[in-house]
């Protein structure tokens, strides 16, 4: 709305007929109202100012709290459940000194002629005794003893004893296998979502009913692998009322079932072509189990006959044969990375699921490698085991991702031998070289 412009035409007659306005008598107003100024400058007492301070930090608590809840609902809905779901469950397996467990395996077998599958389950019994001690048990099909393995993670050590020839072997253990934290620390690490575990999300996605009560199952998901294959996901069993740890399942159900599993009630045959593991679950999990300390001695039974052999290792040669293979199964290229697999889960399955005289050379070379390793106990890639074995610590650089077979000028990675102290360097035509620092493309520790 505008205003309105003055007149001086009207207005001087107007303020001649109105006269001069009285001046403003403020005291007589106070006296006619004295509580409207009193009001006007209230007197606070020590006790209205308690009140008043009580009030405001009720009024900020109030408002911190609701900020709070907002956070815990949209963080925890999003990044899965509170880790105080599990806390104890966590603290239980930490402070164990003993554990046993079973690991059911479960393998899909396929027929002769490839056009039926059916599972197959393999038992072993294990015990762990803190710091370090584990014992493994397998068992035939009639439940009786086939071997059993006793691993000292401390001393690196390891005692294989076969029950139908009653021979015993003795070695240093290649690692990779045993963690001193305990069995169970990879479930642990995957609860807490720690980066190196590769986990992406936590989620509790179930809870059964159970014989004595209710068991939460929580999903654990797992970052793919650079391939894009691997298990995606495990589940971890826990008894919502003593929050004990109840069994573990890998992959997660959403991946496979053994209950709902399309082939879980074909008859087996006589005859097959393949088998390939389809998930397996440890269970019977037993916290502070009554163990002899003899369980997990290193000294075999008199009746054994004890061979003592070298730990195994992986040459130089090896590891390039290794480089190469892997190479030749990437289309002529070689890996992102040396230390992941050249070959995941679900690509040896599909190697498996067809038959042999259809296999390709560079698929029956990374099988054979992949069967030469597991059979030596050497349970890391081979090129780990060539660096921590051969090599001074830190000096193995890896520059090779995506270089092309054959390649005479391109170096894919080198290396300070710790025997000669030599640096060495691999070609992507496999040839390998002692070589100058100023060789090299990168500066060297």
């Amino acid at each position: 709305m505008s205003a309105v412009p003055p007149n001086p035409e009207w207005e001087q007659p107007l303020k001649a007929a109105l006269g001069q306005p009285s001046a403003p008598d403020f005291e007589a107003w106070r006296e006619r109202h004295p509580g409207a100024v009193a009001y006007l400058n209230p007197v606070v007492t020590r006790i209205q100012q308690q009140r008043r301070t009580w009030l405001m930090r009720t009024l900020n608590l109030t408002a911190s709290s609701l900020c709070l809840a907002t956070l815990v609902w949209f963080f925890g809905f999003r990044g899965g459940p509170d880790q105080s779901a599990y806390a104890e469950t966590v603290k239980g397996i930490e402070e164990a000194q003993t554990i046993t467990w079973t690991t059911t395996f479960y393998n899909r077998v396929t027929s002769a002629d490839g056009k039926r599958t059916w599972l197959k389950t393999e038992r072993r019994l294990h015990a762990y005794r803190h710091p370090g001690l584990y014992r493994e048990t397998g068992l035939k099909e009639d439940g009786s003893v086939s071997w059993v393995e006793i691993n000292d993670a401390n001393l690196g050590q390891q005692l294989s004893l076969s029950v139908r020839d009653k021979k015993a072997i003795l070695k240093m253990a290649t690692g990779g296998n045993r963690d001193l934290k305990g069995p169970f620390a990879w479930v642990i690490d995957g609860l807490r979502m720690r980066p190196e575990s590769r986990i992406t999300a936590v989620e509790l996605v179930e809870q059964k009913s159970a014989a004595n009560g209710k068991i939460n199952v929580f999903r654990i998901l797992i970052k793919s692998s650079e391939r894009g294959g691997g298990v995606g996901s495990y589940d971890v069993w826990i008894d919502a009322q003593s929050k004990q740890l109840v069994e573990v399942r890998v992959p997660g159900a959403e991946e496979f079932d053994p209950a709902t599993a399309p082939d879980r009630n074909n008859p087996p045959e006589e005859k097959w072509s393949t088998k390939t593991g389809a998930g397996y679950k440890n269970h019977e999990i037993v916290l502070n189990a009554q163990l002899d300390p003899e369980l997990f001695s290193l000294k075999p039974p008199e009746e054994y006959q004890l061979e003592t052999k070298e730990r195994p290792t992986v040459t130089e040669a090896e590891m390039i044969e290794y480089l190469g293979a892997a190479a030749r199964f990437n289309d002529g290229v070689f890996p992102d990375s040396p230390f992941g697999l050249a070959v995941d889960n679900k690509e040896f399955n599909a190697i498996w699921s067809r038959d042999k005289k259809d296999w390709t050379d560079a698929e029956k070379k990374i099988v054979d490698l992949h069967r030469k390793y597991v059979n030596a106990d050497l349970n890391k890639l081979p090129v780990r085991h060539f660096e921590d074995d051969h090599t001074v610590s830190g000096s193995f650089r890896y520059i090779g991702a995506r270089a092309k077979l054959g390649t005479a000028d391109r170096i894919i990675c080198w290396y300070r031998l710790k025997e000669s102290g030599k640096l060495r360097a691999v070609y992507a035509d496999l040839e390998v070289k002692d070589v100058a620092p100023e060789d090299l493309p990168l500066d060297v520790k």
